[in-house]
This record gives C-alpha cells, sequence and structure tokens, in this order.
C-alpha cells in the first residue's frame, strides 16, 4: 500500500524544494536506481530502509563525470562541481590520457572501464573521488532535502570518512558497499521510490 503522505512529502521535495546546483536531482535518481535494482542489498529495520551509501557514491561518480569532462555548469554560481572534485577527475582523465575533445561517450566508456577495473594509481584517484563525493552528499543534499534537517534522509554514521585504504585492497563496488557504511529513508519512502520510482 502507497503511503499518501509519503507521496506528498517527495511532491513537495520535487516541486518546493529550493535548489542551487543539480545535487538534489541527482540523489533522487541514485536513491530510486538504488531502491530498484539493489533491493537484496536493502535491510528493512524499524520501520525504516537502510541503503548503503556506496551505491549512491558511485552513482554520483559515474553521473557527473560527463559534466566534469565537457565542463558544463552544474550549480547558479557556474561552477561544474566543487574544486576538489573537479580537480580529481582531471588527475584521472590525465591518467587515462582522455583529451577533452573527443566526444564524451567514447571517454565515457573509458572511464568506466577504468573505474570497474582500476589499476593502482587509479584505485587511488577513485578512492579520493569517493571520500569527497561521499562527504559531498552527505553535507548537502542530505541534510537538507525535505522540510527539516536529516529529515528525510538519514546517514547512520561518518565512518567513510575514516576509511583507508591501502596496497592490498581493491577498488570496486563492493569496497564502496561495504565500508561506506549505509543511510536511510522512511520505509514507506522505500516503497514508493521501488514501486513508482
Amino acid at each position: 500500500m502507497i503511503d499518501i503522505e509519503a507521496l506528498r512529502q517527495i511532491n513537495y521535495i520535487i516541486e518546493y524544494d529550493s535548489t542551487s546546483s543539480t545535487y538534489k536531482y541527482v540523489l533522487l535518481k541514485s536513491v530510486i536506481n538504488a531502491s530498484q535494482k539493489y533491493d537484496h542489498l536493502i535491510k528493512i529495520e524499524n520501520a525504516r530502509a537502510h541503503i548503503p551509501l556506496g551505491l549512491i557514491v558511485e552513482a554520483w561518480i559515474l553521473d557527473y563525470m560527463p559534466f566534469v569532462f565537457k565542463n558544463i555548469a552544474q550549480q547558479n554560481n557556474k561552477s561544474i562541481l566543487d574544486k576538489p572534485l573537479t580537480t580529481i577527475y582531471d588527475r584521472i582523465f590525465e591518467i587515462l590520457n582522455l583529451d577533452r575533445t573527443v566526444e564524451w561517450e567514447y571517454a565515457y566508456i573509458q572511464f568506466f572501464k577504468a573505474f570497474q577495473d582500476p589499476t593502482t594509481e587509479l584505485s587511488k584517484e577513485f578512492f579520493q573521488l569517493s571520500k569527497k563525493i561521499a562527504a559531498k552528499i552527505v553535507a548537502m543534499p542530505m541534510k537538507y532535502i525535505g522540510e527539516s534537517e536529516y529529515g528525510f534522509f538519514r546517514p547512520s554514521k561518518y565512518r567513510f570518512g575514516e576509511v583507508k585504504f591501502s596496497n592490498n585492497d581493491i577498488f570496486n563496488s563492493n569496497f564502496l558497499i561495504v565500508n561506506f557504511d549505509t543511510f536511510s529513508i522512511s520505509e514507506q519512502h522505500y516503497n514508493i521510490f521501488r514501486y513508482l520510482g
């Protein structure tokens, strides 16, 4: 059964929440995607759905790549992303020898392949990018989306800030899921995302 009040809250966020960047929409898109494709990784406890933050971090890294690559502004102040984020993306593009004059689709394929099976050098860059994106997600859209601070999305912990990456670690989706903890949304919101998108 779909909860009408929960549906109203989501509608309020989409229609009335103030936005100064695309962060809110990318967060909603990635949470919907996680709810629909990775329900086997989501735990329901005390009427809340606990979702791995690593799923959202991975989605952000991949979703924002074309915009950074082609220098397309994502914020009202005409910047693409925060400077520390774009700097890491730029280092990754340089390591991959990606020329910004090529079509973004070609660059995206190379970037995606590298993300799935990174070299040691790229693993460290992707790890740093993941930590900074996780911090951005929690500090910005996750904190301020909806009608009250942390009313809609609730991070469980901030352990991703303490995560270390050693030479023995393998950077991949599983690493993000295991090490970046979870956040939670109400079970009603989760059901709407899962079944209605």
